[in-house]
């Protein structure tokens, strides 16, 4: 009972101590600003610097609105609330954080310079997302592995169930959730065997993550169980923007030779086996071959990162020797000021399809620039289906989520709804030779904030099925009209319209 107090406890606690904060900063403002007259003309001035600053800044436009519109709203504090949620959002640690990583990869990560000579021509299009991927993200491609599309968290997991038992040398595990239930105690039975069999386990969580669903200082539990574990940037009831910084990711690696990615989480609801908002559809990939490479340095570079220590990569490196199917690239994306790598690969896939791109995805609250280029493809004859969740399950993103309806099925955009829950599965296919499937929400947070990670392939025997996949997806969702749209309530427009402003913090 303890524990669960200490569990339930947790999010109200940080909750509370971080409104507190953020009123003790207004009131102590209003108090000062009463006594000393002068400060607020300091407040005042200080407001007119940032603003400048943020108009020739190079952040996202959209974060420049939204802050424009705080300092404008809340003159004079709002530049004070500007420095300090976001004017230190990618400050040094964030920056060292996604510089290391990406730096640990250019070290342990070598090109196939004659393999993206043959790829250039085969496609030019594939070539040049191969090519940004090797030089912004340091993510070769590879054309001797093998990748099974997993259709739901059901096959997800009975896969890597079934890879982690036969694990000899390490099972490294990285995820956003997880979950005390039936299946992470599953999960934690097949690692705690590994341990005593002598095979090297590490898990790592996110905090923030977690935060509703394991204790606190979990970590120290894994440990006494002889599985290596950390948590990244772990929670505190602080006021600091460098907490909105998490992984998202979900990797398994298992002795270098087959790794997973996908949408779900080592919890019941991505199973099904807990009921949260009716049927949760999700999707994943299992890779063989060389490119589990770059998921084990993907893994290595950031438990470095966070850990501190300096992992011998050679020693999780796995030489194989396969027959390819296709092209494949499991890359990463990071903070980003700007356009991380995550909004840009989708972008480049985007602006060359020529026939069809076929999206699903949980949340869609995309970036000005990102809106503009789903419009265009649409407004160029390319037929662009989007599908998202029929069923609410977290109410504010929703609604934002249908803020952006009006403008895409205006463009020709077709949005669909699948009626039966969730879909949760983060996947997109263009003219049936391009695909990603991976961890990348199309909202701010995994566009900009996050850690997250995905695996873009072309021309890999795979892709048609994670087409088939989207067409049954498709046969079970409703199709959102423009007329049906126009109809809703000038109230509930109103409120959308509001939360839409919040935007860039979701």
């Amino acid at each position: 009972m303890g524990e669960m107090n200490t569990l339930l406890s947790r999010v109200p606690i940080v909750v509370v101590v971080v409104l507190a904060q953020v009123a003790l900063i207004v009131v102590a403002f209003q108090m000062l600003s009463d006594t000393l007259v002068w400060l607020y003309s300091v407040f005042a001035v200080l407001g007119i610097i940032l603003a400048l600053y943020i108009v020739t800044s190079d952040s996202n436009p959209s974060y420049k609105t939204f802050w424009l519109a705080v300092m404008f709203l809340l003159h004079p504090i709002g530049g004070l609330l500007y420095l300090v949620f976001y004017g230190t959002s990618i400050k040094k640690k964030n920056k060292t954080f996604a510089q290391q990583v990406l730096q640990k990869m250019r070290r342990n990560l070598d090109y196939d310079e004659v393999l993206m000579k043959r790829l250039k021509e085969e496609s030019g299009v594939a070539h040049t997302q191969a090519f940004y991927l090797k030089n912004r993200a340091s993510a070769p491609v590879y054309d001797d592995t093998k990748v099974k599309y997993l259709d739901s968290g059901e096959e997800y997991f009975k896969w890597m169930i079934r890879e982690m038992r036969r694990a000899e040398r390490f099972i490294f595990l990285e995820y956003f959730i997880i979950g005390r239930g039936q299946l992470w105690d599953e999960v934690l039975k097949v690692l705690q065997e590994k341990v005593a069999e002598g095979v090297e386990v590490r898990v790592m969580y996110d905090d923030f993550g977690c935060m509703r669903s394991l204790p606190f200082g979990y970590v120290r539990r894994l440990r006494k169980m002889g599985i290596r574990a950390v948590a990244f940037n772990p929670l505190m009831s602080v006021v600091a923007a460098r907490f909105n910084h998490r992984t998202h990711r979900k990797i398994t690696v298992i002795d270098g030779k087959v790794g997973f990615t996908g949408g779900a989480n080592i919890a019941d609801e991505y199973i099904n086996a807990k009921d949260k908002c009716g049927h949760w559809k999700d999707a994943g990939v299992m890779v063989r071959g060389g490119a589990v490479h770059s998921l084990t340095v993907m893994f290595l570079a950031l438990w470095d990162t966070v850990s501190g220590e300096r992992s011998n990569d050679q020693k999780y490196f796995e030489e194989v020797a396969q027959e390819g199917d296709g092209y494949v690239a499991p890359f990463t994306s990071g903070p980003s000021k700007e356009y991380s790598v995550a909004t840009m690969v989708y972008t480049n896939m985007i602006t060359k399809a020529t026939k069809e791109i076929c999206i699903t995805t949980p949340y869609l609250v995309p970036d000005d620039g990102f809106l503009a280029t789903l419009r265009a493809a649409a407004e160029c004859g390319v037929d662009v289906k989007i599908i998202t969740p029929g069923r609410v399950f977290q109410k504010i993103v929703h609604q934002v989520t249908k803020s952006y309806y009006r403008q895409l099925l205006m463009s020709g955009v077709k949005i669909y709804e699948y009626t039966p829950g969730i879909v949760h599965g983060k996947t997109i296919v263009v003219d049936g030779e391009h695909a990603v499937v991976g961890t990348i929400n199309l909202d701010y947070r995994s566009l900009h904030w996050h850690f997250e990670c995905g695996v873009y392939m072309y021309r890999s025997s795979c892709i048609g099925d994670i087409e088939k996949d989207f067409r049954e997806i498709l046969a079970k969702s409703r199709a959102v009209t423009l007329a049906e749209h126009n109809k809703t309530h000038m109230v509930v427009r109103m409120n959308r319209a509001i939360l839409r402003i919040f935007a860039p913090l979701m």
